[in-house]
C-alpha cells in the first residue's frame, strides 16, 4: 500500500494543525487566503456553505471535502440558520505543486467522515503519536477518499438539484418536529 502515496506523499512533509471550527450564527466569516508551502482541508461536519465550484455557487452539507491550495480562500459562507462546523488539516507541502485531487469532493460515508474527523483530532491533540506518522495517516486517508470518488461512481450529494439539496437541510435541522412533505415544498419554494 506505500508504493500508492508513494509520489503524492513526497509532496508533503508535516500536519501542522488539525482543529475544529464552527461558524457563529448570522456572523460574517471572513476567509483567508492560502499561502504558498501550505495546503488546508476543510472537512464539513455539520450545517452547510455556499461555496463557488466551476464560476457556479453551490450548496455542501457534511461530508464535503474542500482542498484549498496556495491561492484558495477558506469555506466563509454558511447557509440560512445553519451556521457550519468543519474539521481543518493544515499542512505543509512543497510549494508549487498541483492540486493532488479536485477542489471540492464528497467523502461518500458523512458518519465514516466525521469518525475520521474525531479520531484524528484525537490523536493530534494527545501528541502520543509521532507527527511525521500522523502526518501520513490523515493525509492518505485523505487522498484515499477524494482519489476514489474522482470520476466518480455516480452522482453524489454534491450533484443534486439546490432545490434537494435546501429540502435536505431543512428536514436535517427540523428532524426532531413533526411535518410533511407540504411544509418540506413550502419552506424550499417548490411544488409538492
Amino acid at each position: 500500500m506505500s508504493c500508492i502515496f508513494a509520489k503524492p506523499m513526497s509532496r508533503v512533509s508535516l500536519v501542522r494543525n488539525v482543529m475544529h471550527f464552527s461558524a457563529p450564527e448570522n456572523t460574517p466569516i471572513n476567509p483567508f487566503q492560502i499561502v504558498a508551502g501550505l495546503e488546508y482541508v476543510e472537512l464539513l461536519t455539520g450545517g452547510g456553505v455556499w461555496f463557488e465550484v466551476d464560476g457556479v455557487e453551490r450548496q455542501f452539507t457534511a461530508g464535503t471535502v474542500f482542498w484549498h491550495q496556495e491561492g484558495d480562500y477558506t469555506i466563509h459562507r454558511s447557509l440560512p440558520d445553519m451556521p457550519y462546523q468543519c474539521m481543518c488539516f493544515n499542512f505543509q507541502v512543497e510549494a508549487g505543486k498541483n492540486r493532488p485531487v479536485p477542489h471540492v469532493v464528497c467523502w461518500q460515508d458523512a458518519a465514516e467522515a466525521m469518525a475520521f474527523c474525531w479520531e484524528s483530532f484525537r490523536l493530534f491533540m494527545s501528541g502520543r503519536i509521532e507527527r511525521g506518522i500522523l502526518t501520513e495517516m490523515i493525509y492518505g486517508r485523505l487522498l484515499w477518499e477524494c482519489l476514489s470518488r474522482q470520476g466518480g461512481s455516480g452522482p453524489g450529494p454534491n450533484d443534486m438539484p439546490p432545490a434537494l439539496t435546501q429540502a435536505m437541510v431543512f428536514a436535517e435541522k427540523h428532524k426532531d418536529e413533526d411535518f410533511g412533505v407540504e411544509r418540506l415544498a413550502s419552506e424550499d419554494g417548490v411544488s409538492v
